[in-house]
């Protein structure tokens, strides 16, 4: 039985009889050239004490390991299926980093005692408000909740909503008598955390936001998404994060150990256009975001490049696939898409960007479908 893994993860075959095999999953630790598939010859039961590495314990039909490979491939890839779709990947990155934690205190700052809307926030008052004062409030609000269950989820949307009414002092988690959990229906909260501990492990002392602040604040009626901005800070946010992703994508995918070879936001010898279409210049009125890329292995363009979209003067001509002129000059287009832009201004627009890149990449190398909803 042969089996090819990406993660790490492989198994230990146990001898069964009939038509069930028992069989464990096991952890391998990064570079280590340990076998993939073993044969345990004594054979462990459920009730015994597992190897090390040990993560799972399972027994399945013998049909299903029909084809090793593609047993194999389905318990990984639903694995990271589920992580991705829960944004649960570690962070790592300056500008990644910032725009979560810019989003997080935008949206549950009545539960960190922190003041929204700025466009700078000190490390060390986010550390603060993070690992003492989050946990006091809702420590509080879980002493106000009758006596019941031993342990108590609390639902931040829930809790922000009750401090806009009702006002409540922080206590230590010592005066309640229920352990609690810290949960979201809006924002991946590990994120955010995550994002907190690669600034104080990098030693970075203040943020500023990536993505510019409404210059309009929304009315109580009917709003989009995109609202509320100027045509200059629209241009400028999205120019901005947009030149930063790749960079940060790097970093990011690198710090969680992918492998993508062929990815064309890694590759050098591939160039990355990424045209974008301002409010009000599209065919349905919204953004849009237009992705090239281009042959480079002569190096003469940059690795990517942001344009803005411009109908009247356009920059980029799409000639005769696979012909693309880009400022008066032709090139080698390997693949091209275009596609709504409303990802970028739903919170967080970088961490949106960069998991649209790596579901992108996850298809193209291992050929995983992940729904795009997980960007809204």
């Amino acid at each position: 039985m042969g089996v090819i893994l990406f993660t790490g993860e492989t198994s230990r075959v146990i001898p069964a009889e009939g038509l069930r095999l028992h069989y464990q999953i096991y952890t391998i630790p990064y570079g280590d050239p340990s076998p993939l598939v073993c044969q345990l010859d004594h054979g462990y039961l459920p009730s015994q004490r597992w190897p090390p590495n040990t993560i799972q314990e399972t027994t399945s039909s013998r049909e299903s390991f029909a084809d090793p490979v593609k047993a194999a491939n389905d318990f990984v890839f639903e694995h990271v299926r589920k992580i991705v779709e829960k944004k649960a990947l570690p962070i790592s990155g300056h500008i990644l980093s910032s725009d979560i934690l810019f989003a997080f205190v935008d949206l549950y700052n009545r539960c960190l005692n922190i003041k929204p809307e700025q466009d700078h926030y000190s490390v060390k008052d986010l550390e603060y408000a993070f690992n003492l004062y989050l946990i006091q409030i809702c420590a509080a609000f879980v002493s106000r909740i009758p006596k019941g269950d031993s342990r108590v989820l609390v639902d931040l949307d829930s809790l922000s909503h009750y401090l806009s009414t009702t006002p409540i002092k922080p206590v230590a988690p010592v005066t309640t008598t229920s352990n609690f959990g810290i949960i979201s229906r809006s924002f991946p909260i590990k994120a955010a955390f995550d994002a907190l501990r690669y600034l104080l492990a990098n030693q970075i002392t203040s943020i500023e936001r990536p993505f510019g602040r409404r210059d309009v604040p929304l009315s109580n009626g009917r709003n989009w998404i995109w609202s509320g901005y100027s045509r200059k800070n629209e241009i400028e946010s999205i120019t901005r994060i947009l030149d930063e992703a790749f960079k940060e994508y790097s970093e990011f995918v690198t710090y969680n150990k992918f492998r993508f070879p062929n990815s064309p936001y890694l590759d050098s010898d591939t160039s990355v256009i990424l045209e974008y279409e301002p409010v009000g210049t599209t065919k349905y009125g919204g953004p849009g975001l237009n992705e090239y890329h281009i042959d480079n292995t002569r190096h003469t363009l940059p690795k990517n490049q942001v344009i803005i979209g411009d109908p009247e003067h356009p920059r980029l001509d799409l000639i005769k696939f696979p012909i693309v002129e880009f400022d008066g000059k032709q090139h080698t287009l390997h693949s091209s898409s275009l596609s709504v832009a409303t990802f970028l201004f739903s919170r967080p627009p970088v961490l949106n960007l960069v998991y649209r890149m790596l579901i992108n990449d996850l298809s193209r190398h291992y050929k995983m479908t992940l729904s795009s909803t997980i960007f809204y």
